[in-house]
């Protein structure tokens, strides 16, 4: 006597309402975490850096704003740090990096360019 498979076997003993549910109950948890996040400020707009005549060459300057001042705020290795993404549910590709220069504007990061 050869066995095959039932058709009338379900892969699920719950009905459509359950499952139903469970899809409400899922679209409500992501509707809750989208509106949770924290909204950023506008990206300002910036037209130039001004600075002030120091006596100092621009290699000296470029030093003294990426030189460590005696705080460590996020001890992570430099690479590390390069490689974080931006906190954002990105459904399709990559999340922008966090490094990335138009989203540090957005908290007074003044652009730096060597």
């Amino acid at each position: 006597m050869a066995r095959g498979p039932r058709p009338d076997v379900r892969w699920s003993s719950r009905g459509g309402l359950a499952r139903g549910l469970d899809a409400v109950a899922i679209a409500a948890a992501l509707s809750l975490l989208l509106a949770c996040a924290p909204s950023l400020p506008a990206n300002s707009e910036f037209e130039r850096a001004e600075w002030l005549a120091q006596n100092w060459s621009d290699e000296e300057r470029f030093w003294f704003h990426h030189a460590t001042q005696g705080t460590a705020t996020l001890p992570v290795d430099y690479g590390w740090l390069m490689a974080l993404e931006q906190p954002e549910i990105s459904w399709f590709g990559d999340s922008p990096l966090l490094m990335d220069e138009e989203y540090l504007r957005r908290f007074g990061f003044i652009p730096s360019h060597h």
